[in-house]
């Protein structure tokens, strides 16, 4: 069962990675004022 374990590592690092990733999207749209065209487009 210790493959599913593994699974479960690979998967959270992956949706880990796409939060940091997602954070510093957002961090660069705010410091480059960019929010508000960004939220229109959404």
């Amino acid at each position: 069962m210790s493959w599913i374990l593994k699974q479960a590592e690979d998967i959270l690092n992956r949706v880990d990675q796409q939060t940091n990733a997602a954070i510093n999207q957002h961090t660069l749209k705010s410091t480059s004022h960019d929010e508000s065209t960004s939220d229109a487009s959404s």
